[in-house]
């Protein structure tokens, strides 16, 4: 979302890059997207334990797949396999209206 990204720019200006994308967008839904309450409890040392235990360095990839586990993973499809069955039901049409004639 773009608010979400937004967001995350905003905290890198007071952050820096000392915290990944995953972490930032984790902590600032856990805070409602309200920066000034995440800055404050980080700056006090006060994150709560959901926030605790994730990795500060968590990329944007690894908070969307931990939020979309079903999306997530081999069973994910690609434009390659994609393509391979396109290419095979193709062939299976050509070899049938072939036949046919």
């Amino acid at each position: 979302p773009v608010e979400t990204k937004t967001l995350i720019s905003s905290a890198r200006e007071i952050f820096g890059t000392e915290y990944g994308d995953g972490f930032l967008a984790q902590a600032l839904g856990f805070f409602a997207n309200d920066l000034t309450k995440f800055a404050q409890h980080l700056f006090e040392g006060a994150l709560p334990d959901e926030l605790a235990t994730v990795d500060a360095k968590q990329t944007w990839a690894e908070h969307w797949n931990l939020k979309n586990p079903s999306l997530s993973g081999s069973s994910k499809p690609t434009l390659h396999s994609n393509a391979d069955s396109f290419r095979a039901n193709a062939s299976s049409f050509v070899s049938a209206q072939n036949t046919a004639w």
